[in-house]
């Protein structure tokens, strides 16, 4: 259900009033500036308690109020602008921390410049946020003022301008989707957080180094009187960390946003963590990665080619790592899974991917005959794991090849060349002539024959030092 919500205004009406009076260019409400009286309005607002009142309304009005002193001083013609740049350099920072300070909800800081990329906000407002908050000298006024429009327009872009300004009638199941990817994405920075703790502590969640003798073994206790000020260690910031997104990982319909913004904010260590602790992610993570690739090749925009531009950056930070982490035991048990999985979405990643496994299980069974031989079972759905994989490598490589991994570079491509007019007249030409380019391009240019040069010993040499003839 949606919940009721408080509000200093009485009706939708009055926030479309106010929308109006600032952006009276953008909605064409007449030549009448009516800006004056927006900001009283938003005064009356916060008269009723400003914990009610939108920071972005608050921000509009404190931006416009500092344009209009600006004007004011510029009608005089008064040569004080000293005020002027206080205004527009406390109204901008404010604009920049009441955005970016609800986004903080990691247990250590994010930077700002990160924040603000993910909001949309462009990453100079920082830098002159800070100019403003701490350094001697104010910003010059031709910036305030530059930075002034461009603040109103990103309030008009992510607030103002929005047809569901007002309260929005949403059902209750698009509310707690929501709310749920919301959450998703807040434990998934938590984990960008931490990662620091993760790495130094491994030991606490990768159940192959639990013999691992970390740091912590050495430390020296510390007197009652300072272990006071030690919130938590990070042993059991980790083991809280790891029940929360196991909490959310257990309902299912939740696993596809999961593994969404595990790709839109990736990070190394959060693969290991949770290709450790959460049952099935693997699977999940290669049926993502598959769909994903598909749409990209088929011209679709996907966070996976957001996140990783080209195909040599998504196999060396995602593919790679994916394979390295795997746990082939795991996966034997598991291969029914998996084969439906690869069936239902065939491509070239995926024959990498089989491929680069493979090569794995050949090092892994290489080296039974020099263990112990006291899992005989496991090794025996290894060696069987090796032979499905192979047939199944012999099936999707007379679908795909190495060239195949172009497409995903070239499909960034297909929504530029999609728009460009054409003309019918000579379409067939057109259509052979970049199939004969792409062609030629693919294909690796014949570089001549080099003379391959011996060296040989000078006859009658003698060694003599430095700057003697």
């Amino acid at each position: 259900m949606v919940h009721a919500r408080i509000t200093p205004w009485s009706y939708p009406a009055e926030l479309d009033d106010l929308k109006k009076w600032f952006y009276a260019a953008k909605t064409g409400s007449g030549p009448k500036d009516e800006r004056t009286r927006a900001i009283q309005r938003v005064k009356c607002y916060q008269s009723k308690g400003s914990q009610y009142l939108p920071h972005v309304v608050d921000s509009t009005a404190q931006i416009t109020s500092a344009i209009l002193l600006d004007e004011k001083r510029c009608a005089e013609k008064s040569s004080d602008i000293l005020a002027v740049r206080l205004s527009y350099t406390m109204a901008l920072i404010r604009f920049v921390n009441g955005l970016l300070d609800p986004t903080q909800q990691s247990q250590f800081a994010i930077p700002l410049h990160t924040l603000a990329r993910r909001v949309g906000l462009s990453s100079w407002f920082v830098d002159l946020r800070h100019w403003g908050t701490h350094e001697r000298e104010l910003p010059s006024l031709d910036m305030l003022r530059t930075a002034a429009k461009e603040a109103l327009e990103w309030l008009w872009d992510h607030y103002w301008n929005d047809e569901e300004l007002e309260e929005e009638e949403s059902s209750s199941d698009e509310q707690e989707d929501t709310d749920t990817v919301k959450e998703i994405e807040g434990l998934i920075l938590t984990g960008i957080g931490i990662e620091d703790a993760l790495i130094e502590n491994r030991w606490v969640w990768d159940s192959g180094n639990r013999n691992l003798i970390s740091n912590s073994n050495f430390e020296v206790n510390e007197s009652t009187g300072q272990k006071k000020f030690m919130a938590i260690s990070p042993s059991e910031r980790i083991n809280d960390y790891v029940a929360r997104i196991r909490g959310l990982w257990r309902q299912e319909p939740n696993r596809k946003s999961f593994v969404e913004a595990c790709i839109k904010n990736y990070s190394s260590i959060l693969l290991e963590l949770f290709m450790a602790k959460l049952s099935r992610f693997e699977l999940e993570l290669l049926s993502s990665v598959a769909q994903s690739y598909e749409k990209q090749v088929n011209g679709e925009k996907t966070s996976l080619k957001q996140k990783f531009p080209n195909w040599n950056e998504l196999k060396r930070k995602l593919l790679k790592k994916f394979v390295a982490t795997i746990n082939l035991g795991m996966l034997a048990t598991q291969w029914g899974n998996w084969e439906s999985t690869i069936e239902a979405h065939p491509s070239y990643v995926v024959l990498w991917l089989c491929a680069s496994i493979l090569k794995r299980l050949h090092e892994t069974n290489n080296q039974l005959p020099m263990r112990k031989k006291r899992k005989k079972r496991q090794n025996e759905n290894l060696i069987e794991l090796e032979t499905k994989l192979s047939q199944l490598i012999q099936r999707l490589s007379k679908r795909f090849n190495d060239s195949d991994a172009k497409l995903y570079d070239l499909s960034s491509f297909k929504t530029t060349v999609s728009h460009t007019p054409k003309n019918p007249n000579d379409g067939t030409s057109d259509i052979l002539d970049d199939l004969a380019k792409l062609r030629q391009r693919l294909t690796k240019p014949k570089t001549p024959a080099q003379e391959i040069k011996l060296w040989n010993r000078y006859p009658q040499w003698e060694p003599k030092p430095f700057g003697i003839l």
